[in-house]
């Protein structure tokens, strides 16, 4: 049949007359009834436009984007016109209609754009009939709307309302539709859809499932969720379906998690491997991919969905449906937090979902639940959304209609919203400023406030409240447009592509484009200016080469275009209200280091107070760390469990290599170490680029090896994600259970050969050796121990040259004196008298002798060149890496080789001790190329003296002196302002200790003695692995594991409980990158949801840098009120307490779930600081409260304000403070806010009550006792 004259047979057809009729008589028409794709979404906006031909303009509101595009393009088809004319559509900023020269009649939009159309025209005049679809959905912008409309109908207007849906409560809706005018009723017209489907819907629930004599035992009535065993029942049906049709299946499930459960069990049916075309049905997916669902296909269909395929839309050719009867909603709980919650859906939303079948065959719907839960325990209809989510938004609606209270106009909605929500609403925006604290008489109300210059703001742009309150922090902090970038991309779904079976691989490209922030904003914003620029150069012009684009990048296409819109139209808001950065010779820049902090200080005053404290508690011990480690380096260094104690594992070490960079934990080989002890594992990464800010903050590139801030390596947070990621997949696949927390063991499987063979394997290689009469792994032992160079415990300090410097914490110190020097040149002229052979078979750690500067050196090949014929070769003698041509490189016989290659390297590794890159100008934790170019200055080519402090793991830590000079270059880095003094590790402080013991008894060893035993670096054990033919046993070891891996303690009262960060962030994998320090990173949450678990799970996330004190400060510089805490003796401040404020009648709190307390963990700067902090407070509240919608403040008054903000931030961020541990006290839960603090010291201010930031009084310090 064809679709026209299916279209024309649809069971509404026969209703058109009615329909007509029943909306030109009545200024309201509620049409409900008829089974799903009878044709009302369709057919009845355009009963209305035939009618009416020209004298109209059609309105028609549909709740999900995905049904207003489907319905328009299908509308256009049938009436032969293009899309765009007379039938258009608008959704978010992406729209086709004409409605400039009111070519388009009908326009299909969400709900949304209309509420949005009409507070902007202040009523509904504009058009002449407003549909409103699927009315049952009750979403919180349809019972406003529907409201407003109401209330607009009553006034007098003459637009007719049409209200649709199949399901609904007929008589509350008529009942709430009945106008009184002038004391007499008008009730609305009623059409009621009788329709009868020409096929059957047969409905199944688990009692009628065969086999299942234990179905009340796989699922859980009193707690709504998915067992691994509905999971597997769901497949089965799946299974048996393919097998014996073609036509499509459609799952619904509650989420995207559960839509991955599905996908994964699924794998596991090899019966129905590709004979059917899995489809995702998704919000957080690309909308491309969703329209395959509409597509013909050659293979049947198995539609994986949430509700978003409930209404509106019909897929076609589906035969079978699977209903799992839940649903996630977000709800408003107890505290002022929302949460996902996982709930079982209405009878109304499963019977609309069942009709999703049977439009051209008999279809069948599984319902995974018992028949009695439906009949006698699940709820009617959906609880309208306005009585459980947050209504900030609604609030700042109802204010913008210039009502009074938001609560009397709320009261006139179908069902009104709880009042503690109100209240919690209206808390939350006195909070972010958009009204007002208290009112001209110093009065607090905790349901209504006056609409401040922040509020209008909120009011006039698209965004949530939350991102306008950013958005004023950028143009209060000089970086408006970067953060109008991340405030669009916030507030609309993820411009990256979410893959459902490569989480791994989507991390790592995405902490590319992080470039080593640690924020998902910056991330955001750097992929957004990347592709801008691509289309800017002409590269993106074809729709194709820009998805293939995107494709390889991992963006999503259409949300970068939505998002690009979004920035367009929050631009026209802002010029309107002449929010507009500065320009020209008056404009205020930040350089590449400084506006990444502060962009994350915009994120901290805007999401304030979504502060949380990393590695606080739980936290292990240093010692427990290098302990757990074998005393290696944590920052590169990962460990597996469960490792077979009877197997030769360095056999096995190129295997697990290949494992590492096979399941894209590691790009390459070089540089990796694997050892063994008993059952661990333990993987040390080369930490080449950990420490390095190459300066490539630039959207231009995402080559920057810097993917994460501080001073681990990269490969260690992709391990530990590694370990995450496949956790649930493989429980799913073994029908276990999944608790996505830190404990569950993921495995890493290798093949390995018996015992025995691997033994036997071992030997004929000549690895093992009889040590003290055991078998064991042969060493390599360095020649001459008496010359081995490295500090010896007796070495206080040395002299020489620096021969490299990779950065100021990695370079290579070469002792000059006349035995070293012999040794050297003995080494490098004897190879040049040997017979050396031209180098075969070139491999990653070969041993190999190249030529370099006319002298033969001995070197280890890291990196094959094929095209070029060339190797980066790593000169042992000389701590650096050199490009060489094959031609140049050699190689000796065994002899030769133990000879030469075992004695020890004429330079050793050093790092300045007690040193860490300066917080202020190194923002990523790591040496910028300005940084290491001073202090390269500074020592090469210079005569140098070394002071030793440890010697740990072959590395030095040392205080570095040049050409005879007594001033320290660690003291001068710190005082040019690129480093700063920082604690030693654990293990460097063992060792400095264990050397001033031996130097202070003057027991002295020999050097010979000392380094007897010295296992040579360059002579490692290494052979080739196994054949895989010979390797039939598999050893799954579990890992990777870190033990830097930390949690997360909250800061508000609000925020307690267990603390996840969405799995899909940049910060996903948080570790501790200066255990040695005890002041935590401070993290910032864009976004918080309460998740079933009782936790707490983060969104766009942002980490801080490490600067003492900083979350302390972060609090003084945004937070609305404080109160102080003083030591007993009242001479220190201790802590802080802030939040919205208190009563001043009994010091109770004004809105104690979000008052927060932090210890202040610096020394007695803090009044300086005080000072400094009031300063900014009252720049910001000048830029802010000089402001009206309209009038504003001069240019010169912005710029000046703009200045000091520039200066105060550097000035405070960027001091230096000793700390001091304070943490050990804390107040409490009390809702007071009295404190044990002396009289108040009063800051003289005209800004001191007023003004979005009102400067800080704190309390007078006993100065006698100081």
């Amino acid at each position: 049949m064809s679709e026209d004259k299916e279209a024309n047979e649809l069971p509404i057809m026969k209703y058109q007359e009615k329909i007509i009729d029943k909306v030109g008589n009545n200024p309201i028409t509620i049409i409900y009834g008829g089974e799903t794709g009878c044709g009302k979404s369709t057919k009845i906006p355009q009963f209305i436009l035939d009618d009416e031909k020209e004298n109209c303009k059609i309105i028609c509101t549909e709740p999900r984007k995905i049904a207003a595009i489907t319905l328009a393009k299908r509308v256009s088809t049938e009436r032969n016109c293009e899309l765009g004319t007379t039938i258009g559509f608008q959704i978010g900023l992406n729209k086709k209609c004409d409605t400039e020269n009111h070519q388009t009649k009908l326009l299909f939009c969400t709900t949304g754009i209309l509420l949005e159309k009409i507070l902007y025209e202040k009523g509904i005049d504009q058009f002449s009939h407003i549909i409103l679809d699927e009315i049952h959905e009750r979403d919180t912008e349809t019972d406003l709307l529907m409201m407003i409309i109401r209330d607009k109908l009553l006034m007098g207007s003459d637009a007719k309302l049409i209200l649709m849906s199949a399901t609904l409560n007929i008589n509350k809706f008529e009942d709430y539709f009945t106008l009184v005018v002038n004391g007499h009723p008008i009730k609305p017209a009623i059409v009621n859809i009788q329709s009868e489907r020409k096929f059957n819907i047969e409905i199944g629930y688990l009692d009628d499932i065969e086999e299942l004599e234990m179905s009340n035992k796989i699922i859980n009535y009193s707690t709504p969720s998915i067992t691994t065993e509905l999971y597997h029942l769901a497949a089965q049906i799946i299974e048996e379906h393919i097998l014996k049709s073609t036509k499509s299946i459609l799952v619904f499930l509650p989420g995207i998690y559960e839509i991955e459960s599905t996908h994964s069990i699924l794998g596991n049916y090899e019966s129905i491997k590709d004979k059917y075309m899995l489809i995702i049905m998704h919000s957080s997916l690309p909308t491309d991919l969703q329209k395959e669902a509409f597509m013909r296909t050659a293979l049947p269909k198995v539609i994986l969905s949430t509700n978003i395929s409930e209404s509106s839309v019909t897929i076609p050719n589906v035969e079978c449906i699977i209903d799992f009867c839940l649903t996630k909603n977000i709800v408003k709980g107890e505290s002022s937090m929302s949460s996902l919650k996982m709930e079982f859906s209405s009878q109304n939303s499963l019977i609309q979902r069942a009709g999703r079948t049977g439009r051209t065959c008999d279809g069948v719907c599984y319902r995974l639940i018992h028949k009695r839960i439906f009949n006698n325990t699940l709820l009617k209809e959906n609880i309208p959304e306005m009585q459980r989510a947050p209504l900030e938004n609604v609030v700042l609606r109802v204010k913008q209609l210039e009502y009074d209270a938001p609560m009397p106009l709320l009261n006139k909605c179908m069902s009104p919203p709880n009042f503690v929500n109100v209240v919690k609403s209206v808390m939350k925006l006195k909070e972010l400023g958009g009204l007002k604290i208290v009112d001209e008489d110093e009065i607090f109300t905790p349901v209504d406030g006056d609409l401040t210059f922040i509020g209008k703001v909120m009011s006039n742009l698209p965004l949530d409240c939350q991102l306008t309150k950013l958005i004023l922090f950028g143009y209060m902090f000089s970086v408006l447009d970067d953060i109008t970038i991340i405030a669009a991309g916030l507030n609309i779904k993820s411009v990256f592509q979410t893959r459902y079976n490569k989480k791994l691989e989507d991390y790592i490209l995405k902490t590319r484009w992080s470039n080593g922030s640690g924020c998902d904003s910056i991330t955001l914003l750097n992929a957004y200016k990347f592709w801008q620029n691509e289309r800017e150069k002409g590269t993106l012009r074809k729709y194709e080469d820009e998805q293939k684009w995107c494709n390889k990048y991992g963006l999503d296409r259409k949300n970068l275009h939505e998002m690009r819109l979004l920035i367009f139209k929050i631009q026209s808001r802002l010029k309107e209200m002449n929010i507009e950065p500065l320009t020209g010779s008056k404009a205020i820049t930040w350089n590449n280091q400084e506006k990444p902090l502060i962009i994350k200080m915009c994120m901290a005053g805007a999401f304030m107070p979504n502060l949380f404290i990393q590695g606080k508690s739980d936290q292990i011990t240093e010692r427990e760390v290098y302990k757990t480690l074998n005393g290696l380096n944590p920052n590169k260094t990962v460990y597996f469990r469960k490792m077979d104690r009877d197997q030769i594992g360095q056999v096995y070490t190129e295997r697990i290599k290949d494992e590492l960079i096979e399941n894209k934990i590691a790009e390459s080989k070089e540089g990796i170490k694997v050892s063994f002890d008993f059952t661990k594992v333990f993987v040390q990464f080369s930490d080449k680029f950990s420490m390095i800010d190459d300066g490539k903050y630039s959207e231009n590139n995402i080559t920057s090896s810097a993917l994460f801030p501080g001073t681990i390596c990269n490969e260690v947070y992709t391990a530990v994600k590694y370990r995450k990621t496949g956790a649930r997949s493989k429980m799913l696949e073994s029908k276990g259970s999944y608790n996505d927390d830190n404990s569950y063991n993921s495995s890493f499987e290798i093949k390995v050969m018996p015992v025995n063979e691997t033994r036997e394997y071992a030997m004929n290689f000549k690895i093992l050796d009889y040590i003290n009469g055991k078998l064991q792994v042969k060493k390599y032992l360095c020649n001459m121990p008496e010359h081995v160079y490295c500090p010896s415990f007796n070495t206080k300090e040395m002299i020489g040259y620096i021969t490299h410097v990779e950065h100021c914490n990695k370079f290579y110190f070469q002792p000059v004196d006349e035995c070293n020097q012999g040794i050297l040149a003995d080494i490098e002229k004897g190879l040049e008298k040997e017979e050396l052979f031209s180098a075969k078979k070139l491999k990653i750690d070969k041993l190999v002798v190249a030529l370099h500067d006319t002298f033969y050196k001995r070197a280890k090949i890291m990196k094959i060149y094929d095209d070029s014929k060339t190797a980066d070769c790593y000169m042992f003698d000389y701590g650096y890496t050199k490009e060489i041509a094959f031609t140049d490189l050699y190689e000796v016989d065994n002899e030769l080789m133990a000879h030469y290659f075992l004695i020890y390297e004429r330079c050793f590794e050093c790092r300045m001790v007690e040193i860490a890159p300066s917080s202020s100008k190194c923002m990523r934790g790591k040496w910028t190329l300005e940084a290491i170019e001073e202090f390269r200055k500074k020592v090469i080519k210079a005569w140098i003296k070394v002071k030793i402090y440890s010697f740990v793991d072959e590395v030095a830590s040392v205080e570095v002196f040049a050409n005879k000079n007594e001033v320290s270059i660690n003291e001068h880095m710190i005082k040019a302002g690129y480093a700063r003094k920082c604690e030693e590790s654990y293990m460097s402080k063992m060792n400095h200790n264990e050397r001033e013991n031996v130097q202070y008894s003057k027991n002295w060893i020999s050097r010979e003695k000392e380094f007897e035993d010295k296992e040579s670096n360059i002579i490692k054990v290494s052979i080739p692995s196994p054949q895989m033919s010979r390797c039939k046993r598999t050893i799954r070891l579990e890992g990777p594991y870190s033990p830097l891996e930390t949690s997360l303690t909250e800061v508000s009262i609000e925020n307690r409980g267990n603390i996840q960060i969405d799995q899909t962030s940049v910060n996903s994998i948080l570790l501790d990158n200066e255990i040695e320090n005890y002041d935590g990173t401070v993290v910032v949450a864009a976004d918080i949801m309460k998740n079933p678990t009782r936790g707490i799970t983060l969104y766009n996330v942002t980490t801080l840098p490490n600067i003492y004190g900083l979350s302390t400060l972060v609090a003084l510089m945004f937070a609305p009120n404080f109160v102080f805490y003083q030591n007993p003796e009242k001479k220190q401040f201790i802590g802080v307490k802030f939040g919205l404020g208190f009563y001043e009648n009994n010091s109770k709190a004004y809105y104690y779930d979000h008052d927060s307390y932090l210890p202040i963990n610096y020394e007695n700067t803090f009044q300086d600081d005080i000072a400094d902090i009031n300063h900014l407070r009252v720049s910001m509240s000048c830029l802010l409260k000089g402001h009206s919608i309209l009038a504003t403040l001069s240019e010169d008054d912005k710029e000046e304000c703009m200045k000091d903000i520039k200066h105060l931030l550097i000035k405070i961020l960027s001091k230096e403070r000793i700390p001091v541990q304070n943490s050990e006290f804390y107040p409490g839960r009390s809702d007071s806010w009295i404190t044990n603090c002396n009289k108040i010291e009063v800051y003289v201010g005209d800004l001191y009550r007023g003004g979005p930031f009102p400067t800080i009084m704190t309390p007078s310090l006993n100065k006698d006792l100081i």
